[in-house]
């Protein structure tokens, strides 16, 4: 039917064994279960009353094909007028074979297809041949190559001539692709395939409206053109929708046929025969007469083609014909994805494939044009991708030269731009490589010095936890006053000195607790409060003197108060906390203070000035004091981690969520990042 293309890459040849194209024919009630043979029977599963399973290539009725003793070369269609003139052998099939020809008449070359000489004498073969003409024929349709001419030759082999046409099929083309062929992958991307397929749906829901039902669809029989046309041919099995009319009505001229329309073998179907090629068939083609025929039969093959333009592989597995005819009984397995994953079919397609070839016609598309549609709504979205990649290209391309600009300069406003494009790009694209190359590469290598919004974030954070560190001191300094009855049980000296150092506590919490509300508590409340702290463990150095419990707490105050405290004050605190040592011993050694300590024959002596030191009483007060010394430092810094370790984990979850906006590829190098950042931060 149609004419070679000289420009059809090689193809390596198929496997023994594994054509799609196998053509089958079988006697009605013959067991299928026998070796096959030169007469044609095919062994398969038992089904039964075993029906007959013919192709466009063979028919014949019931009656099996006898071998001929004369090949068909032996015997060239004489006389085709004065009108054509033979020019050679394009194809040869089962039933016919198509020559090229020229029209003398209108000064063209066309495809000539004349019966072959062993079945010009058997009626319902040459029923069968004009049958496949009318109906050609009539069916005008850009993708149906139209008849021109039906005559017979001088020795009465009928024929009928055509448009000659030229292309690959999609059988070769897929071959081609499945071996890799780089013209053939660049020529025919899957994009072009898909759209090549549409219009082939569409094709095919015009014949069915027009009452025909191909029955043999299969990638064999389809031909993509070089200038985007698209065929479907060999309309052999043709098969009526309706068998009680017929196209058009037939010639009168019953010799030209051998026998008329009217005559029991008219050319149409047998009971119990079945019509089609193994692994494109339908399950109710196979049937054998079970399930009646119609659209959905053809909408099946169509959806077995679809798997393999996705896959390049077909969808029932090749070998031997029992093997396909087994597993199109069994249920097609159209998952995509699942068999193919290397092909990284969209699953969308793969949606489509399954629905076409369920084994129940009535969860197959209703129609070829439904399907047609179906692949259309995938190819607008991915014109809308490609729409998408484009914008998100760009994007990229404006991110990558802010982003340049910002680490050079260190412009904080072009590494904001150069995030915002590139997160557009990605927005757009997730799987844009420059825009996540920019995008990580930003996230890497942090800006010089610290944004304005960061940096204010950061002070606001600083401050929340110098207000929680202030409560933590109002409670500390409340515990102070409960040790004020153990100084009256001791016995008081100097009510002065017990004075000041209550008020200085009281001032200390009152400052204490104006910092925890105060919305700038490091301004002033909080170092007040600490400096109010100090002095008064300068009057409780009157007790025991400056060396003894006023260390410890002195260094339990001051790391409550620096962990929060800035760099700029830290050495401040420090200062403050050994002056509430340091200061009573210069006043005592330059004689303002009496002398806290006496050492006579190696003994030290305190002298206490604030308070007696009964034996019982000051024994629990030291007790008292030791054990708050004990236990209070850990309390301060276990509190002090908590709120470190739950910094950690909101800056662990804003790293995570990060993440999540990017492709998968990126994850692990933002997650080191994130990492580390924490690791600096803990220590």
């Amino acid at each position: 039917m149609s004419g070679e293309d000289d420009d059809r890459p090689p193809v390596s040849p198929p496997q023994a064994g594994a054509s799609s194209g196998s053509h089958l024919r079988a006697p009605l009630g013959a067991s299928l279960s026998q070796p096959i043979t030169d007469s044609g029977l095919i062994p398969i599963v038992d089904l039964g009353a075993a029906p007959t399973l013919v192709s466009a290539s063979s028919v014949d009725g019931g009656e099996l094909d006898e071998p001929s003793s004369e090949p068909d070369d032996e015997h060239p269609p004489q006389g085709f007028g004065n009108r054509y003139t033979d020019q050679g052998l394009l194809g040869r099939g089962g039933m016919g074979e198509v020559r090229l020809a020229r029209d003398q008449f209108v000064g063209r070359k066309v495809a000539l297809k004349v019966i072959r000489h062993n079945r010009a004498h058997r009626p319902r073969s040459r029923m069968r041949f004009m049958r496949e003409a009318r109906i050609q024929g009539q069916l005008e349709h850009p993708a149906v190559v139209p008849v021109y001419d039906l005559a017979q030759t001088a020795d009465g082999r009928p024929y009928f001539t055509m448009k000659r046409v030229s292309g690959m099929t999609l059988e070769d083309i897929i071959s081609a692709l499945r071996w890799g062929d780089p013209e053939t992958s660049e020529r025919y991307s899957r994009r072009r395939l898909l759209e090549a397929f549409a219009r082939v749906c569409l094709a095919v829901d015009y014949v069915h409206q027009s009452g025909v039902l191909h029955r043999d669809l299969k990638p064999a029989n389809i031909m993509l053109g070089r200038f985007g046309e698209v065929y479907v041919l060999d309309w052999g099995l043709a098969k009526l929708l309706d068998e009680d009319h017929d196209l058009a009505p037939a010639p009168e001229d019953g010799d030209f046929y051998g026998t008329t329309l009217d005559d029991a073998s008219d050319g149409r179907t047998a009971a119990g025969e079945l019509m089609g090629t193994p692994g494109y068939m339908a399950p109710e083609q196979i049937d054998g007469g079970g399930r009646p025929l119609d659209a959905r039969a053809d909408i099946y093959a169509l959806g077995a083609i679809l798997f393999e333009l996705l896959t390049f592989e077909p969808l029932h597995p090749p070998g031997p014909i029992q093997r396909k005819l087994g597993s199109t009984i069994r249920g097609a397995d159209a998952r995509a994805c699942e068999r193919y994953p290397d092909r990284e079919v969209p699953p969308e397609l793969e949606a489509i494939c399954v629905r076409a070839t369920a084994d129940d016609p009535e969860a197959r598309y209703d129609s070829a044009r439904a399907l047609a549609e179906a692949i259309e709504a995938f190819l607008d979205g991915d014109r809308d991708l490609s729409m998408r990649r484009g914008l998100a290209r760009r994007w990229a391309t404006r991110a990558e030269a802010a982003a340049k600009d910002a680490l050079n300069s260190g412009d904080l406003q072009a590494r904001s731009r150069a995030l915002e494009h590139a997160s557009r790009a990605l927005a757009l694209d997730p799987n844009d490589e420059q825009a996540r190359s920019t995008f990580v590469h930003l996230l890497l290598e942090p800006p010089p010095t610290l944004p304005k919004a960061a940096a204010e974030n950061l002070l606001h954070n600083e401050r929340a936890a110098e207000r929680v560190a202030a409560r933590g001191a109002a409670i500390g300094y409340s515990a102070w006053l409960l040790f004020l009855p153990f100084l009256f049980w001791m016995g008081v000296r100097s009510w002065i000195t017990l004075g000041a150092m209550v008020g200085c506590v009281i001032l200390a919490l009152v400052l204490s607790l104006v910092a925890a509300t105060h919305p700038r508590p490091e301004a002033w409340s909080r170092p007040a409060s600490f400096v109010a702290g100090i002095c008064a463990l300068m009057f409780l150095g009157r007790l025991l003197g400056p060396l003894v419990l006023v260390p410890g707490l002195a260094a339990t105050n001051t790391a409550a108060v620096i962990v929060h405290a800035p760099n700029r004050r830290r050495s401040l605190y420090l200062a403050a906390a050994a002056a509430a040592v340091l200061l009573p011993l210069l006043g005592e050694a330059l004689g303002w203070l009496p002398d806290s300590y006496q050492f006579v024959d190696g003994q030290i002596l305190i002298a206490p000035h604030l308070a007696e030191l009964p034996r019982l009483a000051t024994l629990v007060f030291l007790i008292a004091a030791t054990v708050t010394a004990i236990v209070v430092p850990p309390l301060l810094l276990a509190r002090t981690r908590d709120g470190l370790r739950d910094a950690e984990r909101r800056l662990a979850l804003h790293a995570w969520q990060m993440e999540q906006l990017l492709p998968r590829a990126a994850r692990p190098l933002v997650g080191h990042s994130s990492s580390d950042a924490i690791s600096v931060s803990s220590r």
